[in-house]
């Protein structure tokens, strides 16, 4: 999984009063789109899958805070200190530049930026490395190397909590940051909000050797998933996985084990793996408003993805390499 590649180097301590130094990352996002440079087919974009754009890949890097001031003046106190974590071997500083108006009609603005004089004949001077993209978000699952891929989503998933309570729901004044925590609160009513994580599951499906295999029927995403589903109030996880197996396939569950955890920021959610045995009837009743497709699979019959990014797509791995018990096959 992602976070695997990451080799304990995350460092999400909070540090407030932490000010960027030259090579410090800033990410920037606006109409939810991220500011960075890009290098490869970059005209493919709008086709590109996680990591290629066609036939050739597309490497992303972040700007540095000398590369914004040296463009367009800022203060230090208009950035957010996210988080530390290794690039390259080298420990590297996270900051977010939250104020949406700030590159409005400059060099970075996002509609010049996004204009055919951009391309064309302001951009001619400059190599790859030193030209501005903005990504969409649905592209953030394809930055290599897959460490920036994770800093990006985690500081999207920070960047909309910060975007969606600059006022407090309570009594709808002006909200600041806390200078002890992570934590956003109200001076007028006390109300403190702490960053949004969403528990979820995901269930790998099992009976007689096989696993079951699902598709999404409305979410644009072709490819083969598990039962997954959130978390609702007053339930535990397992009851969570069984709710999910019987609502989306028709499916009583037994037997039901974990796996692994694994953040996931793009939906703000932890997401939590179990596999699990069918308590009687193997029938699947698909929930059609949710999945389009239900298969049961035996483990060399599965096409396996290795973009080394999912806990879905390590769990069907993982049984499709005969990794579980061998109670899990008969």
């Amino acid at each position: 999984m992602i976070q695997d590649l990451l080799n304990n180097s995350y460092d999400n301590s909070y540090k407030p009063d932490a000010k960027p130094a030259d090579n410090s990352f800033i990410l920037y996002f606006y109409n939810n789109e991220l500011l960075c440079h890009a290098r490869g087919n970059i005209k493919s974009l709008e086709n590109a899958i996680p990591g290629k754009a066609g036939s050739e890949e597309i490497f992303w890097s972040l700007p540095t805070f000398k590369e914004i001031i040296d463009n367009i003046g800022i203060s230090p106190n208009k950035l957010i200190y996210l988080f530390k974590m290794k690039i390259d071997d080298r420990e590297q500083d996270f900051f977010l530049l939250a104020d949406d108006k700030l590159f409005e009609k400059n060099l970075l603005d996002y509609s010049y930026l996004k204009s055919e004089k951009y391309y064309t004949n302001d951009n001619s001077g400059k190599t790859e490395d030193e030209r501005f993209y903005y990504l969409p978000a649905l592209k953030f699952r394809s930055l290599k190397p897959l460490n920036i891929s994770f800093a990006v989503i985690t500081a999207w998933q920070l960047y909309t909590w910060y975007r969606d309570n600059k006022y407090c729901g309570r009594c709808g004044q002006k909200t600041m940051l806390d200078s002890k925590e992570r934590m956003i609160k109200c001076s007028n009513c006390g109300n403190m909000i702490y960053p949004k994580i969403c528990p979820g599951v995901i269930v790998g499906i099992i009976h007689r050797g096989r696993i079951l295999l699902t598709k999404y029927a409305n979410k644009g995403y072709n490819r083969y998933a598990l039962v997954a589903g959130f978390t609702e109030i007053g339930e535990t996880l397992e009851e969570s996985a069984k709710r999910e197996a019987f609502e989306e396939v028709g499916l009583k569950l037994k037997n039901i084990t974990f796996y692994k955890s694994q953040p996931w920021s793009a939906s703000s959610s932890i997401l939590t793996g179990f596999f699990a045995e069918v308590d009687g009837s193997d029938k699947v009743v698909l929930e059609t408003d949710e999945l389009k497709e239900g298969t049961w699979f035996y483990p060399d019959d599965i096409v396996q993805m290795h973009e080394g990014v999912s806990l879905t797509e390590e769990m069907i791995n993982h049984f499709a390499d005969r990794k579980l018990e061998e109670h899990w096959y008969k």
